[in-house]
């Protein structure tokens, strides 16, 4: 074969017709099936790639930005792709559009794709992703169709995961005999289950007796 001749591929552009050097990878909507493609680690200076609206599946490389360390454009959107999102992306320093929605992934958004400072464009929309978004500063992010899991930035506020000091819900089932449970922090370094047979319902006030009683011991 001679030199080059990858270059008159479909969906190849490289940096020069003579030369095997890929510069870009544009394969986007051609029905392509299977997992990710091993064989773009071959293509050390590529620096875009899009793959977007094909049938592919399965994991991302987890060492992706390791053998893609030029990538400025990254479309995956609208394929099976799931598992993580790899943090090794984070490697890809000159990246500037980043595009993952409409995949199955799930986890967390690394927190180490935010050190890609010229990122403007990411999108994770219609994905299982879960937990704290990043801070990417001015990109532009995609992030609340579909995942329910993800809080902080403009979505809704991330709950505390500190445990409260005082009693936040007792449910007390009115009938003749019940079984309450109880689960409360009282300073202590762990949540303290009572279980009680009563023959009424208490009342709100009894149960605060019980819990200054308690407290006092």
């Amino acid at each position: 074969m001679t030199e080059g001749f990858i270059c008159n591929f479909l969906g190849i552009e490289c940096w020069h017709l003579h030369e095997s050097k890929v510069l870009n990878i544009k394969l986007s909507d051609l029905g392509l099936k299977g997992q990710f493609p091993q064989g773009v680690a071959n293509c050390t200076s590529l620096t875009g790639l899009d793959l977007s609206r094909n049938k592919l599946n399965g994991p991302l490389p987890t060492d992706i930005g390791r053998f893609l360390p030029f990538l400025t454009y990254l479309d995956l959107s609208s394929n099976s792709f799931s598992g993580s999102i790899p943090a090794n992306l984070s490697n890809c320093t000159y990246m500037n559009v980043l595009m993952l929605d409409n995949n199955k992934f799930t986890g967390k958004i690394p927190p180490q794709l935010s050190q890609l400072s010229r990122l403007t464009r990411f999108t994770v929309a219609n994905n299982l992703l879960s937990g704290q978004v990043p801070d990417f500063g001015n990109a532009t992010v995609f992030i609340t169709t579909n995942n329910t899991g993800l809080c902080g930035g403009m979505l809704t506020p991330c709950r505390s995961s500190q445990v409260k000091t005082s009693i936040g819900l007792v449910k007390v089932l009115k009938s003749h005999s019940v079984v309450i449970t109880a689960a409360a922090g009282f300073g202590f370094a762990f949540p303290l289950s009572f279980c009680f047979f009563l023959p009424r319902a208490p009342s709100v006030r009894s149960l605060w007796v019980f819990y200054r009683r308690f407290k006092l011991r």
